[in-house]
């Protein structure tokens, strides 16, 4: 006789959480694709992408001359490789990106995002959004904040993290 495999998960959490990074914020439109990770150090969930090397691929922010793609999507079927740390996609994994929607990103060392603001920038090197434009960063056309910035708690290290709420109303574009 064969023994069953144990359950793969044998705890379960009463509600979902909110404000995570990547996670999609609300039930308005949204649009999707799929893109290959090419950048070597991997990308996070929630970050800016641009076009990579290849038609499918994609690079985290914006080297020159790239092209925003959109925001990369939490997938919460990976396996963490980087515990304690943050999720995220390896090089050579199929990323989801989301083009268009309301989704949670990490605003970094943003103070504060507002609501209704209609600034939303992006670094071009590590992808994480932000409404306060600098040197380095890539405006997103069609975008605005949703909501003001929220702690979410990463529960792989118990780091806080800020996030706010931003919708991309356009496909694909920055105005740089």
């Amino acid at each position: 006789m064969v023994a069953q495999p144990g359950p793969v998960q044998t705890a379960y959490i009463r509600y979902m959480g909110a404000a995570q990074p990547g996670q999609p914020g609300s039930a308005v439109a949204k649009s999707t694709d799929t893109r290959i990770c090419e950048t070597s150090a991997g990308i996070g969930f929630g970050l800016a992408v641009c076009q990579g090397n290849t038609d499918r691929g994609a690079l985290l922010g914006c080297p020159s001359g790239r092209q925003f793609i959109g925001i990369t999507i939490s997938d919460p079927t990976l396996p963490n490789l980087s515990l304690p740390g943050p999720d995220e996609y390896q090089l050579g994994d199929n990323m989801a990106i989301a083009n268009l929607g309301d989704w949670w990103v990490p605003v970094g060392d943003t103070p504060s995002v507002e609501p209704g603001i209609e600034s939303v920038y992006f670094d071009a090197t590590t992808g994480i959004l932000t409404p306060t434009p600098t040197s380095n960063t890539v405006k997103i056309e069609g975008a605005r904040w949703q909501t003001s910035t929220k702690t979410y708690i990463r529960p792989t290290d118990g780091v806080e993290i800020a996030v706010a709420m931003v919708r991309l109303s356009l496909i694909a574009g920055n105005s740089e």
